[in-house]
Parts: structure tokens; C-alpha cells; sequence
């Protein structure tokens, strides 16, 4: 959070293992007011269609 804004870094998925999988924001999908992706990977990119499923707009 910043500036009252909530900001999710990087919304990836874990390879090979299945530590994080299904972890829940601490927030709605709906609250989060912008995505930074760091770069355009799976583990840093690739949840980014399931948090828009769950409301993130």
C-alpha cells in the first residue's frame, strides 16, 4: 500500500513447485489498483488472467 493505493508487484506463478499455489491476497482482486510487472514471466506475470477472473480491473 501507498499513498493509500494498493499496488500488487508481480502476480506469477510458482514453477515446479506448489508452495504458493492458491495463496490469497490480503485484499480483493477488486481493491488492487494497479499491477507492476517487473517483467513478462511466468512466475511474475503469469496469474494476472486469474486476478482478473477474481475482480481486478
Amino acid at each position: 500500500e501507498a499513498c493509500g493505493r494498493h499496488i500488487l508487484v508481480d502476480c506469477g506463478m510458482e514453477q515446479g513447485r506448489d508452495t504458493f499455489e492458491n495463496q490469497k491476497l490480503p485484499i480483493s482482486a477488486a481493491e488492487v489498483d494497479a499491477v507492476l510487472l517487473t517483467h513478462a514471466h511466468m512466475d511474475h506475470a503469469g496469474k494476472l488472467p486469474v486476478l482478473y477472473r477474481q475482480g481486478f480491473r
